[in-house]
């Protein structure tokens, strides 16, 4: 609908593909997240140039996607994301959050246990910074750093 009333070069457009990947993803249908992110990513790349905060957390949940489909080439890409965002303003960080336990569990699968412990204890640190009154995400943070 969005592609009728505003085109696909107005940024709304690209909000909205992001906001449909978000779901697509939560109902685990991976494929349909993965394409609509990286459309998204692109989109964000072309209106706001190659620094788009936009694209890069698109680029990042596109590697969440593909982690989760089982694309072992998805790892490079939440690793190049997140430490992208990691280089960013303080108050970005907290869309690394949506991809680190992906990222955790992408180390472990790949028998790097100390990279994994390093980067859950890591998302502790910035969810008790950042959420603390959440008390599941905080607590999600802590069993995380358990498991690795």
């Amino acid at each position: 609908m969005k592609r009728r009333t505003i085109g696909t070069a107005h940024v709304n457009y690209f909000a909205g593909l992001t906001t449909y990947a978000d779901i697509a993803l939560q109902r685990e249908r991976y494929g349909d997240s993965r394409t609509a992110y990286l459309e998204a990513a692109a989109g964000y790349r072309k209106l706001q140039g190659e620094a788009s905060f936009e694209a890069l957390r698109a680029t990042l949940m596109s590697g969440v996607a593909g982690y989760a489909a089982g694309d072992a080439a998805a790892r490079p890409i939440l690793e190049n994301a997140v430490a992208a965002l990691q280089a960013r303003d303080p108050k970005e960080r907290r869309a690394v959050l949506d991809a680190l336990p992906a990222l955790v569990l992408a180390r472990e699968d790949a028998n790097d246990r100390p990279a994994a412990h390093a980067l859950a204890v890591e998302y502790r640190a910035i969810v008790a910074t950042i959420d603390r009154k959440l008390p599941s995400v905080v607590a999600e943070a802590q069993a995380l750093v358990v498991l690795t």
